[in-house]
C-alpha cells in the first residue's frame, strides 16, 4: 500500500467507513514500516477521541481552526488531513461543538497536555509516563552520549554529555561552521559558541566563547568557576534534565503519542508536547544562555529511550498562529510555520557503563571565581544537627552530602541530602530565620497541606518543595521525587508545622474549600489533568488560583467580586465568547477575561493558547 492510499484509508477508518478486512490488513502492514503514516494515524485518533461530546444548538464551522492546527505537520500529512480527517470531523458535527472539545482537539494536535474533557484513556506507553520517568531516574548511574544540536540557518554543534550520579557531569558543545565561513577562530583555537561545563560535586566551571568587538576574531574566551557549591543548587544548577527529563514530564497528563522507532541503536517512544513543557530541557542545552528563543507553544517531538527515558531526539518546529507571528516579529525572527527551528539528536549512547569525567577548570582568560559558602563539614557523614532525621525515606535513597551554608548577612543553614541514581532529596533547616516570609524560596504562590500529626505544611505550586514553619525552626524539603514522596518525608521529621504569622505573604493562602465557603459560587476547573492542585490566595474578596504544570506550563485563574471588567490597558484586546457570554482576550498579556455570576474572572498564562484558556473556562464549575 502506498502512503497516499494509506492516509486515505486512515481517514476513512477513523470515520467508520472501512469494513474490508483486506484493507485493514494491508494498512496494518504499511503502518508497521512507515513512521510518518503512523504519526498521522495517532493524530487522527487523537482528534476523534477528543471530539466525543454532546452537541447543542448551532453549527459553527471548526474545520478552519483544526486545519490551522494541522498546518504544523509535514506537507504530505497536512494535505491528506485537510481532505480526510477534517472532512470526516465536519460530517459528524450536527450541533454546536463545545469550545472545550475544539480546544482539546487543537491542543492535542500541537502537543498540548490539557486533557480531561471527555478524552479516551491513553495506552500505557503514554498514560503512565509521569510515573515512569520518576522511577527511571533512579536506574541511571552513568551516562555517556554524543549528540548534534542544530539551529537551522544559524549554526550547529557537536556535543558530548558525560554523567556520573548523582551530580558529576561534563557537557561540551563544539560549533560547526559552514564551509564558506572563513572567520578566524577564537582564542585557544576554539570556534564561536564553544561551551564546556564541568561539575564535580561541590565544584563547578563554565568555559565559553563570547562575542567581543575589540578581540581578534571577534570572540573572547570567558570563564567562570564556583567553589563550595551547595548540593543540587538552584543558583548554580547542572543540566540533569538532559539525563532524565523529570521537570518536563513529572506533572504531565496523557500525551499525544508518535509511536516507536530506533534511535542510536535504542528503542524509543515518541510524544508531542508544546515547547513550554520542555523549556527546562532546552535551557539545559544552553549553559551559556545563547540558544535561539522558541515560542512556548511551538510543537515539539520528544523521543525517549524506552527503558531509561533518556531524551534521544527533540525537534522544535515553528507553530502557526497570529500570536506566534506577533512574538516572532518582536524577536526579529522570520520562521515559516512548520519549519524546524531547533533539533537535538543523539548519535551514540552508553548507559551505566564506565565513564571518564574531567576535573572542573580552575583558571581562565577571564576567570570569575565565586562561592556559595557551602562547607561540607559532614560530607557523606550526615552531620547536620539542625536537620531532623527523617523516619521515612523512599526505598533506595542513600546519604549523600551534608554540611553548613554560612553566607555573609544570611542565616546559618544546615542541610542533608540523599540520592539514588539521578534522583535526589534535600532537607535544609535553620534556627536563625528572621525574614517575614517562608524559608526555602517556594515562590509567591503556595498551597496548604495537612500533614496530620505533623501539622501544617506549605507546598510550592509545582509540589517540588515542602516547607514547615515553627517558632524556633524553619525547614524545607526539596528533590526530584514525586510530590507525595516529599510530603511523606516532611511528615516524618518529628516537627509539627504551624501557620505562618499574620503579615507574611503566605498568610493569605487558603484552600479551595475555604475559598468556596467565603465566596459562594466560586468557579474551579473540573476534570483537569496535567497540572498540580492549585495554590489558592484569598484577599479582600479576590480569589487567585495558581496551577503549575510540567516544565513552564502554568495558568492563573482570578475571581474579583465586582462584575465589571477593568478598562483594557492596551489596544490588543479582541472579543471572545466565553461560557456563552461576551469576553475579551489580550494577546500581549495572555489573559482571557469575562463576567460570570455577579463576579469577573480572568485566566492568564504565558504558555497556554487562547484555545486552551477558553477550554479551561468552559470546564469551570461551582460544584
Amino acid at each position: 500500500m502506498r502512503c497516499d492510499h494509506a492516509l486515505e484509508a486512515i481517514s476513512a477508518a477513523a470515520d467508520g467507513e472501512v469494513t474490508d478486512d483486506d484493507v485493514f490488513g494491508r494498512l496494518e502492514e504499511h503502518l508497521a514500516d512507515c513512521s510518518e503514516c503512523r504519526a498521522f494515524e495517532h493524530t487522527v485518533v487523537g482528534i476523534r477521541s477528543a471530539l466525543r461530546f454532546e452537541p447543542v444548538d448551532g453549527v459553527p464551522d471548526v474545520a478552519p481552526a483544526v486545519g490551522s492546527a494541522l498546518s504544523g505537520q509535514p506537507p504530505k500529512q497536512r494535505a491528506r488531513a485537510g481532505t480526510g480527517a477534517v472532512a470526516g470531523i465536519r460530517s459528524r458535527l450536527r450541533g454546536q461543538l463545545r469550545v472545550a472539545a475544539v480546544a482539546a482537539a487543537i491542543g492535542m494536535i500541537v502537543g498540548a497536555t490539557f486533557v480531561g474533557l471527555g478524552r479516551d484513556p491513553q495506552p500505557p506507553a503514554a498514560a503512565d509516563l509521569a510515573e515512569r520517568v520518576m522511577t527511571a531516574q533512579r536506574d541511571i548511574t552513568t551516562l555517556d552520549i554524543r549528540f548534534q544540536l542544530t539551529e537551522p540557518g544559524r549554526r550547529s554543534f557537536d556535543g558530548t554529555l558525560t554523567y556520573a550520579a548523582p551530580e558529576s557531569l561534563a557537557l561540551t558543545l563544539t560549533g560547526r561552521r559552514p564551509a564558506a565561513d572563513t572567520r578566524p577562530s577564537g582564542a585557544d583555537g576554539g570556534t564561536e559558541g564553544d561551551v564546556r561545563l564541568v561539575v564535580d560535586e561541590d565544584r563547578w566551571s563554565l568555559d565559553t566563547l563570547r562575542a567581543c568587538t575589540t578581540c581578534p576574531g571577534g570572540v573572547s574566551r570567558w570563564h567562570q568557576t564556583v567553589a563550595g557549591r551547595e548540593p543540587f543548587s538552584d543558583a548554580v544548577p547542572i543540566p540533569l534534565e538532559l539525563v532524565t527529563a523529570v521537570d518536563s514530564f513529572a506533572l504531565s497528563g496523557p500525551l499525544l503519542q508518535l509511536g516507536t522507532r530506533t534511535i542510536a541503536g535504542r528503542p524509543a517512544i515518541g510524544v508531542q508536547v508544546p515547547a513550554a513543557q520542555v523549556a527546562r530541557f532546552l535551557a539545559a542545552l544552553s549553559p551559556a544562555g545563547d540558544l535561539r528563543p522558541v515560542h512556548p507553544r511551538d510543537p515539539v517531538e520528544v523521543w525517549l529511550e524506552r527503558d531509561h527515558l533518556v531524551p534521544l531526539e527533540v525537534e522544535v518546529r515553528a507553530g502557526d498562529s497570529a500570536e506566534r507571528a506577533r512574538w516572532a516579529a518582536g524577536q526579529g525572527l522570520a520562521d515559516e510555520p512548520g519549519a524546524e527551528v531547533l533539533a537535538y539528536v543523539v548519535h551514540t549512547i552508553d548507559i551505566d557503563g564506565d565513564v571518564d569525567l574531567p576535573a572542573p577548570s580552575v583558571d581562565g582568560t577571564a576567570a570569575r571565581p565565586a562561592t556559595e559558602q557551602f562547607r561540607d563539614d559532614g560530607f557523606r557523614s550526615g552531620d547536620a544537627p539542625a536537620v531532623p532525621t527523617p523516619t521515612t525515606l523512599p526505598s533506595g535513597l542513600r546519604p549523600y552530602a551534608a554540611g553548613v551554608i554560612r553566607a555573609p548577612g544570611g542565616p546559618e543553614v544546615e542541610l542533608r541530602s540523599w540520592t539514588d541514581g539521578r534522583a535526589w532529596l534535600k532537607i535544609r533547616a535553620t534556627t536563625d530565620w528572621d525574614q517575614p516570609r517562608l524559608f526555602g524560596g517556594l515562590g509567591s504562590a503556595v498551597r496548604i497541606v495537612d500533614l496530620g500529626a505533623a501539622g501544617r505544611a506549605y507546598v510550592s505550586a509545582d509540589g517540588r518543595a515542602v516547607a514547615l514553619h515553627t517558632e524556633g525552626l524553619d525547614l524545607v524539603v526539596t528533590g526530584s521525587l514525586s510530590a507525595d514522596e516529599l510530603r511523606t518525608v516532611a511528615a516524618g521529621l518529628g516537627v509539627v508545622g504551624e501557620a505562618v504569622p499574620a503579615g507574611w505573604p503566605e498568610h493569605d493562602t487558603t484552600t479551595i474549600d475555604d475559598a468556596r465557603a467565603a465566596q459562594p459560587g466560586l468557579l474551579v476547573p473540573a476534570g483537569l489533568e496535567g497540572f498540580a492542585p492549585p495554590a489558592v490566595l484569598l484577599d479582600r474578596g479576590v480569589v487567585v488560583q495558581v496551577y503549575a504544570g510540567p516544565g513552564d506550563r502554568s495558568f492563573v485563574l482570578t475571581r474579583s467580586p465586582s462584575p465589571d471588567l477593568a478598562p483594557p490597558s492596551n489596544g490588543d484586546s479582541q472579543a471572545v465568547e466565553v461560557r456563552g457570554v461576551p469576553g475579551r482576550y489580550s494577546v500581549e498579556r495572555g489573559e482571557l477575561e469575562w463576567a460570570d455570576g455577579g463576579a469577573s474572572y480572568s485566566l492568564s498564562s504565558p504558555s497556554l493558547s487562547l484555545a486552551e484558556l477558553v477550554a479551561i473556562a468552559d470546564a469551570l464549575t461551582d460544584r
